[in-house]
Formats: C-alpha cells, structure tokens, sequence
C-alpha cells in the first residue's frame, strides 16, 4: 500500500495550515452545525463564494502523475487541504475521485487476460480510499466511501436510500468519497424497466463526470467543481490553431441547441480524446455542466494543478470556466451575467480607489515592494504559465513580433522587480504622489488656495501580448491610489491570471484592498465598461496599448458609448533615426545599431534609417546598411534610395509603405538632402513616437530638435531610451503619442490629476465685490 515516508511528507505539508477554525469543525464532526442548502444558481463568480453544499470531482489525469507511476500526492494533499478549509469554514463538501483503475494498471499486470478492469478498479479503490483517510485525518476530518452505478440513480428507492446515507454523513461532518463501482459491468446496465420517475429528463451516468453531475443535483448542491488537467474549455483543444479559452459559457435554456452541436456563446466547439488515464474527456464535462446548471446548480471546469484553485474559485476570481444560465431579462432592470460580473469587479476597483487614496503612502509603497518580491520568488510559476501561453500562440501562428512581446525570462522578470522598486522608492521620496501641493496663493489674508494632486479615479489599461504589463501598470495605479481594470490580450491569459493573483496578495498584506486591480479577460468586457451605467462610465481614463487599429477600435467603442471617457493613445512605433552630414560615423554606426537590433518588437525600435545624402559619397552610408545587414536585419529602400540607383541597392526591395512598423529585423532606408527634409519626411510618415539626429553640429540639433513634433526627440543616443524604466519612470503605463493630458512614457505623473483647496475664515465673494476686501493673489512658498 503507501509508503509510510510519503504520507510522513504529506502530512507535514498539511499540518503547516493555521487550525483556528478547529472548534467550527469539531461543531460540524458532531452535527451541531446543519448548513441551510441555498441551491441558487449564481449569476456571478463572486456569488459562488455563497456555496454551502459542494461536490468536488477529481479527474484521473489529476490525481495520477503524467508518468502513470502512481498517486500524485503533492497535488491531492493541496487539494485536501483546501477541501478541509471549506469544511472548516460551515461548508459540506462532497469529494468524487476517478483515478482507481490507473492507480491499479501500477500495481497489478497491465496484461488484461491477467488483470481486469474490474480488479485494477478494486485494488486501486482500496489504495485511494485508505489515502484519502489518512489526509482528511490529518485535518481533523472524517471520510466515507461510496460506489454507486447507473442503477443506484435510475431506482427511486434505491435513489432515496444512498441519498439519506450521504446527508446523514454530511451533517456529522463527514467528507463521503464517492466512485463509479467500476468493480462491477455497469456500463452494460439497462434503465429500461426500473422504477425511476425522472430517467426521461436525467443525465444518463456514463462516467465520473456524469455521476457528479447527478450527485450534485440530487443533494440539492450549490456548487459542482469539475477538476481537470486543462484550464477549462476551449474552442477546440488546447495547443491546436485557433483554440480559444473561454472564461464563461453561458448555457442555453433549450437543450436542443446544444445537444447535437455543441458551441460556446455561439460558437462551435470541438473536441480532442480524453487523457490517457481518463475516460470523459472535455466533451463529457461540458455535458455534465451543462444539464447540471440546467437543474440550478453552478459548475465551474478548473485546472487541478492550479495553486489554490478551489480556494479561488471560492473567492470569486476569474479562473477555469464559469457556466452560467442565458437569462431574458428586462434591458431596465437587469443587466446579462457578465455584465453583473464586470460591474462588481468595476465597482470594487471605484471602492478600493477610495481606499487607497486614504492610505499611508508607505502603505502603498510597501505593496509595490511586496510585488517586486513575489514576481522574484514566484518566477518560476511564472515562466512555467508563459511557457503555456507561448506553446499555444505558437500553434496559433501568431506573429514573431507579438511572441517576442509575450515572452518572460528570468532576466526580464528581474527587471521588471527592479523597475516595481523604483517605482515605490520614487512614492517614498514624493510622499506618495498624491495630496501634494503644487501651489498656494494667497488670495486675501486668512484665505489660503492650494494646488494638489489627486487620482485621477479608476483607469482600464488594454495591452496585447506584453503580460509584463499588468505588474507595471499595477505598480504605478497603486503609488497613484488609482483603481485598476486590466484587459489583456487571450494569448498571454495564462501568464496574467498568475500575475494578477501576485498583485492581491501583494495588496492583501499590508491590509489593502485586493480588489483595487480588477482583471478583464474578453473584448465584450471592454464594452460593458465603457457602457457603464446610464452613460455613467466605470472608469475614467481609458489606455489602450497595441495596434494603430487596436487603439482606434477602441476610440470608436468610446464614442460610440457615449460616456465621455477619455482614451489616451499608445499608439505605433514608427521610429527615425536622422544621420546627419555632420554625424560622427562610429557613434552613428553604433546608435543606429542599438536603435534597430537591442529589441526590434519593442515600440522605440528604429523603423526607418534617414541618411544625408552626403554620405553616399563619404561611404557611411554603405558602412550602416553592411553593418546592418551583418546583424542579420533585412533592407528596405526608399524612394530617395531607389534613384542613388547604386548597387548598394540591389539587394533592397522598395519599401511598400514609409509608415511601416516592422517590430522585426528589417528597416526602411531613405536619403534626405537636409535636416529641414528629415524632419518633413517624420512628419509625413512617422507615428510622433521617438525620433533621433546623430550629429556634431549643435546647432542643427537644436532645430531637429524644436521642429521635430514627436513625443520624444533625442539627440547623439539611441531610440531605445523612449521608456519609463530608462527615464527613472520606474515603469510606465504607455507612450502616448497624443498630446492630450501626458506625453511620451506615462508614469506616475500621467495618472494623476489636480484639485483645489481653499481655508478661509468665513469670507464671502460678496465681501470683495462690495469693495469691503480686496483680492491680493500673492504665491506662498509650498511647505
């Protein structure tokens, strides 16, 4: 059976939980605590936390390693662990376990003419029902085992026998361990001529899937976890071209719709084989799911191997797939689930603004402390969900330029902690951003007007691909007590939600609001916001950051909402470096190289190569396009290029469009007769995101510099140096190429905002316009 070493290390996993809830379960263990069933189907994930009866059903590729060489134990004694909590906080918890016969295959001949299904499914029960006794034990709870068939279910009296047993264990505090008696033939077994009132409408049990989902409704459960070895459901399966996570499938009313054709909120779903180890598979699961909510119970499909994903799930986040029921509301009294779902979320982030703003500012900065320190110690976790997320765009055929953006490493992840640090070390030395005064004047005597900053109220910052983002975004929102609602692109899902939950403990420890970054996860999502209520939008400012068509999109979505919110660009990286013909040729050759090949996906990279036509003939220009070419980046000419007519030329194809992004090793090249034409051909093809003139001459610097209108214009250095980390930013939130209410890298400054304070002694304006006081207007030193 066990070996007495691995229970010695199970158990010292669990006994690490704090037992101060043990007096509740020593209640429940002696029927002293009977939970008031609420079958209620939730209309929102933050309405699952209400569940008092819950079913928990374990699939076989979660409680077997991947290898099939037995129990996964690390994983079942966290699950246990999470189980008891629920226990222990009033909850009945309902465990249904697969995993008997590949746990028997291990032990016993994996010949089937010596070793049955039916034996490898006894002795495998045997060995998981003495497991999970010894891991319920060690939190002070109690177990029972259970086998039921088809025919348990479909015979009224036998029904109502087995369901009086598992209640009665139930209210005495017992967790019932329930499995398909796979012991014996039943899938042979015929309903026809049993004494079942309802087999007409009930879900026929096929396998551990359908049996909880018959389990569920028959107690009356509020809440049925499937658990699985994949996120949730897919569009089609997971790591195939196209597929597409779906965070909440909304379950029709009519089961024809779905009976035959499957789909998710209209789309059709197709599905791949069960595990190896398994025998529903995910077409299984979405059947069980969908007639359970159909009776009134909610399901959630969740990951097993997931960090806490009962307790998350519990807590209302935003993990696995959440089915909920279609509803036909009245559009002026209700809003659809998700709609419900964003709301709450929104309306949490407007609260915690609130908070944050009264906080201590050391508060605030230890948080964003906090998260530099998580993002190192959970590192791991975190390129390992990346990994995922890359696998997955990769057989998506998503674009070199967006993988590049998406990928973590163990050096970027150190940057980004180091960029966190800056940015709470900045809030320390500026008391916290907010409630600053800028200004003071003295108005008349004793009437003193102040100047301060404030928050500007809940922002929604939409990224694609860069799941750095949202702990950079977070940080700044946190130092800036903004609200937060995080929108990022479906490819970086994995990667995020890990991410996100930093952030809430982050918050959690030093007593803040989690509920201040709140996470979207679907395009509707962003429209519901920007909806708001009664043209009232949820947020206040609105950041996109991608494409020039994601930005506009969202420009329109604005608009046509009608709320008035603001959206602040972060547009394309159309970058110029100019190399004057009075540029000294080794710094040109260097910073044109930094400029293009340092990160050439990242949005200051070089686009286009401006060279003064003088050195055609000096030769530099040939020394720039064969060092770029050395450095593997692929050449476009111009139309200046294409009448040189040299054949530096040959090898380069004209350049289809002059405002084109690459965010690859490729660039424009162009000739221009002057500064004055340089900065004309900016202003006609560039995005007014970074430019740079490498020259000697100062004073041409100085007119590239005045006239160019970009929202960053260097000179003698590198086009990489457009970024908040690089500015002493800390991080940013983007780089707005607009000119409306921040410019260039947006960090902490960019998200804050003024108000007025004004102590006076009882003046009235009357008193000034009867000439009895005077105004005087005088500025006061800032204190």
């Amino acid at each position: 059976m066990l070996k007495s070493n691995c229970l010695s290390n199970i158990f010292s996993i669990i006994q690490r939980r704090n037992r101060q809830s043990l007096l509740l379960c020593n209640q429940i263990k002696h029927g002293l605590h009977n939970s008031t069933t609420l079958n209620k189907l939730a209309r929102t994930r933050i309405e699952l936390n209400d569940a008092k009866k819950i079913v928990i059903k374990l699939g076989s590729a979660v409680v077997t390693k991947p290898d099939l060489s037995g129990l996964a134990l690390g994983r079942l004694a966290a699950i246990v662990e999470q189980i008891a909590e629920l226990c222990q906080q009033g909850r009945q918890c309902i465990l249904v376990t697969s995993g008997a016969i590949a746990l028997g295959r291990h032990h016993l001949e994996t010949d089937e003419k010596k070793s049955s299904r039916g034996a490898r499914a006894a002795f495998g029960m045997a060995e998981m029902v003495t497991l999970y006794d010894h891991l319920f034990e060690q939190c002070d709870l109690r177990t029972a085992a259970m086998l039921l068939t088809p025919v348990d279910f479909d015979d009224d009296h036998r029904r109502a026998y087995w369901r009086t047993a598992l209640q009665d264990l139930l209210n005495q505090g017992v967790v019932p361990i329930i499995n398909t008696n796979d012991a014996v033939a039943w899938s042979k077994e015929n309903p026809t001529g049993t004494t079942c009132t309802d087999t007409a409408s009930a879900l026929q049990v096929r396998d551990n899937d359908s049996l909880a989902a018959r389990l569920a409704c028959e107690l009356k459960s509020d809440l049925l976890l499937l658990i699985s070895d994949v996120d949730g459901v897919y569009t089609a399966p997971p790591g195939s071209p196209g597929a597409r996570f779906v965070a909440e499938y909304e379950v029709t009313k009519n089961p024809e719709y779905d009976t035959h054709s499957p789909s998710v909120n209209g789309e059709l779903v197709s599905f791949g084989e069960a595990s190896s180890v398994g025998t529903g598979g995910m077409k299984s699961k979405i059947a069980s799911a969908v007639w359970t909510v159909r009776q009134g119970t909610s399901v959630v499909i969740i990951r097993g191997s997931r960090f806490n994903c009962i307790t998350d799930v519990m807590n209302g986040m935003d993990v696995g797939t959440f089915f909920t029921l279609e509803e036909k509301n009245d559009a002026e009294n209700q809003l659809d689930t998700r709609e419900e779902t964003i709301k709450q979320i929104a309306t949490k982030a407007r609260e915690a603004s609130i908070l944050l703003n009264s906080s201590t500012p050391e508060a605030r900065a230890i948080a964003i402390d906090n998260l530099a320190d998580k993002l190192l110690k959970h590192e791991d976790e975190i390129i390992y969900e990346n990994e995922i997320d890359i696998k997955q765009a990769e057989t998506a055929g998503i674009s070199s330029i967006l993988l590049a953006r998406l990928q973590l490493s163990h050096s970027k992840i150190k940057t980004l902690s180091e960029g966190l640090r800056q940015i709470a070390n900045e809030s320390r030395k500026r008391h916290g951003h907010v409630n600053c005064v800028l200004s003071r004047t003295k108005l008349a005597d004793n009437l003193i007007l102040k100047k301060i900053t404030a928050p500007i109220g809940v922002l929604m910052v939409i990224f694609e691909s860069r799941p750095d983002c949202l702990p950079q975004v977070a940080a700044l929102s946190i130092a800036t007590a903004n609200g937060l609602l995080a929108k990022p692109g479906s490819e970086a899902l994995h990667t995020v939600r890990v991410l996100h939950r930093l952030v809430g403990e982050a918050l959690e420890m030093v007593d803040l609001p989690s509920g201040a970054v709140g996470l979207l996860e679907g395009r509707k999502d962003v429209d519901y916001v920007l909806q708001g209520i009664d043209k009232q939008s949820f947020v206040d400012l609105v950041i996109p950051r991608g494409s020039s068509k994601m930005i506009e999109s969202i420009r329109n979505a604005a608009n046509k909402a009608g709320t008035g919110v603001p959206v602040m660009g972060h547009g394309s990286g159309v970058c110029h470096v100019y190399v004057d013909s009075a540029a000294d040729p080794e710094k040109a050759l260097k910073i044109v190289i930094d400029s293009k090949c340092d990160y050439p996906s990242a949005c200051n990279a070089m686009e286009t190569l401006l060279v003064h036509k003088s050195h055609a003939e000096s030769g530099l220009l040939e020394r720039l396009c064969n060092h770029l070419r050395d450095h593997k980046v692929k050449l476009h000419a111009g139309p200046g290029m294409i009448r040189l007519g040299q054949n530096l030329t040959d090898e380069m194809k004209p350049a289809k469009n002059l405002s084109y992004e690459y965010g690859d090793l490729e660039c424009t090249v162009e000739l221009v007769e002057s500064v004055d034409e340089a900065i004309e051909y900016i202003g006609s093809y560039g995005s007014a995101h970074t430019e740079s003139i490498v020259t000697e001459d100062k004073a041409t610097a100085e007119i590239f510099l005045e006239k160019t209108d970009s929202s960053c214009v260097f000179h003698n250095v590198s086009t990489r140096f457009a970024d908040g980390y690089r500015f002493g930013l800390g991080a940013e939130v983007g780089i707005n190429t607009g000119r409306i209410h921040a410019r260039g890298p947006v960090g902490v400054e960019g998200l804050l905002t003024t108000k007025w304070i004004l102590h006076g002694d009882g003046q009235c304006v009357t008193d000034f316009s009867s000439g009895k006081l005077n105004y005087l207007h005088e500025s006061l030193p800032i204190k």
